[in-house]
């Protein structure tokens, strides 16, 4: 028996075959026990066996959640393995996957599969014989033997009623000519364009414009530099925000006044300037901030 449960495994699981082999025998009738099994001969009870399985069938294992990869949602949530024998409860299976570990694994967490039916794939198959009743003489004489061949009868579809609306193969219907379809021109009126040597000139914008621009940019001015905070028109107010803005940095202690050490990048700093404006349109008030 263990031959054979070990054929196209691997020799390896021969401890498993054998116990599964003694479990099966355990389970099967006895002539000197009177046609029971050593089983119910021993607890008095017949034997389960609608949990037997196939040694050696495959079959998937449900893999928990808590030992799947973190990130899992669309790998796979079961693993192939074969099944190697049984356990003292018949509700829990030996198994080994394709690690060659072997574990052992609540049954109801094993999904084995069905052999697949033969499928036929000649057509030629699903057409049942046709056998024809040919009725063969042969005559037999002392010089000569001739053989009549068999006659077959094949019988034709009555004509149609009306052969005049069918058509022939051999001549196609006749199509209507494709005529062309009529010019169709535009009615709209077509201006010409000019050269561009005849291209009407801009006039220059006048003077109350360009100061109008003028200001319209230097007012409100955003320095983007220290230096330029300190030469424009608007220094006192931008000097008063860096000044406020050092004042609230030592009151918070956010920096230590130590010696420069040797051998090391000093990390600079800057000054951002930024105008607060209110819903009306108007400047509320000038800010500075000094950033790293």
């Amino acid at each position: 028996m263990m031959r054979a449960m070990l054929l196209n495994l691997d020799s390896r699981l021969w401890a498993e075959a054998c116990s599964t082999a003694i479990y099966f025998r355990n389970r099967l009738p006895k002539s000197f026990l009177d046609g029971i099994t050593p089983f119910e001969a021993l607890y008095q009870c017949k034997p389960e066996i609608g949990h037997l399985r196939t040694f050696g069938a495959s079959c998937y294992v449900h893999i928990p959640k808590e030992k799947r990869p973190s990130g899992s949602k669309l790998h796979p949530r079961a693993e192939l393995a074969i099944f190697v024998g049984y356990t003292t409860t018949p509700t829990i299976y030996k198994i080994q996957t394709t690690n060659k570990h072997i574990h052992t694994v609540p049954a109801k967490e094993c999904y084995f599969t069905t052999a697949e039916e033969p499928s036929i794939n000649n057509d030629s198959q699903l057409i049942p014989p046709v056998t024809l009743d040919m009725e063969i003489t042969t005559s037999t004489s002392n010089s000569t033997k001739q053989e009549t061949s068999p006659n077959f009868e094949i019988s034709l579809p009555p004509p149609p009623e009306n052969v005049q609306n069918y058509i022939p193969i051999d001549q196609e219907p006749q199509r209507p000519e494709a005529r062309p379809l009529p010019t169709r021109f535009s009615t709209r009126n077509r201006h010409q364009t000019r050269p561009f040597w005849e291209a009407t000139t801009l006039s220059d914008p006048p003077e109350e414009s360009i100061l109008a621009s003028a200001l319209l940019v230097t007012e409100d001015y955003e320095p983007r530099t220290y230096k330029q905070a300190t030469t424009c028109s608007d220094s006192a107010k931008w000097l008063q925000a860096m000044k406020e803005e050092l004042d609230i940095l030592k009151e918070q202690d956010v920096w230590t006044v130590v010696p420069t050490p040797q051998n090391r990048n000093i990390v600079g700093c800057r000054w951002v300037y930024k105008i607060q404006w209110n819903a009306m349109g108007n400047i509320i008030r000038h800010k500075a901030r000094l950033i790293a």
